[in-house]
């Protein structure tokens, strides 16, 4: 007689004993263990026993493969002394294993078109097999129940995913999970290319540039494949001369000197792969845009009441985009004071009396600064409501004082005519 204990095996679970009892052979038995695996019949490792009373026990250490599913497992046992005297039990294993997934394209392309439609197939094996809702699609790394994949997508009760009307934001890796009472498994990733024409990456902003500067404009197209040329017109009808065009990859780089008035304009680029002509080209607009003009004809004042001064100054002409005004004010010790406006008109509070100041002021704009207007203040000691006393760095021209009239907040003021000192021009 001859029994063999086995139950279901986890590949989980790691190795299993599995015992086998031969009894009723004299001599003792000898026992072997085999598991048909396909056509090879696989001798497995063992230790045998033998007990009184003709008893011959033996233990297998096996650990279970998935493959081993529905194979069979037999425990032989064979008289060593009679030829052909042997009894056999063989048993259907039921291997329980977590899923094994992998994903394969139904038309077996991974590059489409925008607008063609695909399917991916999600092929699942595990045991026991996981029912459709335990199946999940990703697609670059999130899962697709929760948003659209780009174009209409639907997941088929077998667990296919279908992808209708496929746009650009469809590209990318796709994968799909599984999971049953043995835990999860996961596929490799199937990478998929969506096919489209060229379109500008980024919104685009005025380009802002000086009368005889030379220029560099960079048009950068998103696009699968990249491009083979990229295509630059000035003012919407003139074509401009490839040997000033460099292009690098989905990006062209136009070099373009501002020789007069007319080369201000609208620029544009189309770039051309190999699904087609780009339709919206990507726009620039070239404006004229300078350094601002120094201010002039500077004005300060003392308050009568506190030490505060005030400078107003005529600013000066900011061509193409606005201006700013800055004032310092540098005193005894390095003493610092400073102040900006959108006008140039300044106010400095609490300066000390007594001291002889150097006051700054200039313009600014995007494209630089303008020269500095640069003249001293002298201010007294006392704290009525008195001018400052100033002075320019050229001489002979000192600026005549204005007197404060009446009592009040009145201001003494200073006129100047000219700045000094001016200072180059920071591009």
């Amino acid at each position: 007689m001859i029994h063999m204990d086995v139950d279901t095996f986890s590949t989980e679970a790691g190795k299993y004993r599995v015992n086998c009892t031969v009894t009723g052979s004299n001599p003792p038995a000898e026992i072997h263990w085999y598991i048909n695996r396909g056509e090879e019949i696989t001798l497995l490792d063992f230790t045998n026993r033998i007990e009184s009373d003709n008893r011959t026990f033996s233990t297998l250490i096996w650990k279970p493969l998935p493959e081993d599913n529905n194979r069979n497992m037999v425990c032989v046992g064979r008289n060593p002394k009679i030829r052909n005297a042997e009894l056999r039990d063989q048993r259907k294993l039921s291997v329980t294993y977590a899923p094994r997934v992998h994903v394969t394209s139904a038309s077996h392309e991974l590059r489409f078109r925008e607008s063609d439609a695909a399917i991916l197939h999600c092929h699942v094996d595990g045991n026991p097999m996981p029912r459709p809702r335990q199946i999940e699609w990703m697609h670059n790394g999130t899962p697709i129940s929760s948003y659209n994949v780009g174009g209409s997508t639907e997941i088929f009760p077998n667990g296919s995913l279908y992808l209708r009307h496929l746009t650009r934001n469809a590209a990318g890796s796709y994968a799909c999970s599984a999971s049953n009472s043995e835990g999860f498994g996961n596929s490799d990733a199937l990478n998929l290319t969506v096919l489209y024409a060229p379109i500008c990456a980024s919104s685009l902003k005025p380009y802002y540039a000086s009368l005889g500067e030379v220029i560099q404009l960079t048009c950068l197209v998103e696009s699968e494949p990249p491009p083979k040329n990229f295509t630059w017109v000035f003012n919407g009808s003139f074509f401009l001369s490839n040997e000033h065009i460099v292009q690098r990859g989905r990006r062209s780089i136009l070099k373009y000197e501002l020789q007069g008035l007319d080369s201000f304009g609208s620029m544009s680029c189309r770039a051309l792969n190999a699904v087609g002509f780009q339709q919206e080209p990507c726009a620039f607009e070239v404006i004229r845009a300078e350094i601002p003009e120094p201010v002039k004809n500077c004005t300060p004042g003392v308050s009568a009441f506190d030490t505060s001064i005030s400078v107003s100054c005529v600013g000066g002409h900011s061509i193409g985009v606005p201006q700013q005004f800055h004032l310092s004010v540098i005193g005894k010790n390095n003493l610092t004071r400073n102040d900006s406006r959108q006008k140039p008109e300044f106010l400095i509070p609490s300066l000390p009396r007594g001291v002889n100041y150097t006051a700054r002021v200039f313009a600014s704009n995007l494209k630089g600064t303008s020269q500095v207007y640069e003249f001293s203040l002298d201010l007294a000691d006392d704290t009525t409501a008195t001018s400052p006393s100033t002075s320019s760095s050229f001489p002979g021209t000192l600026p005549a004082l204005g007197q404060a009239q009446g009592s009040g907040s009145a201001l003494g003021l200073a006129t100047f005519d000219m700045p000094s000192h001016p200072r180059a021009a920071r591009k």
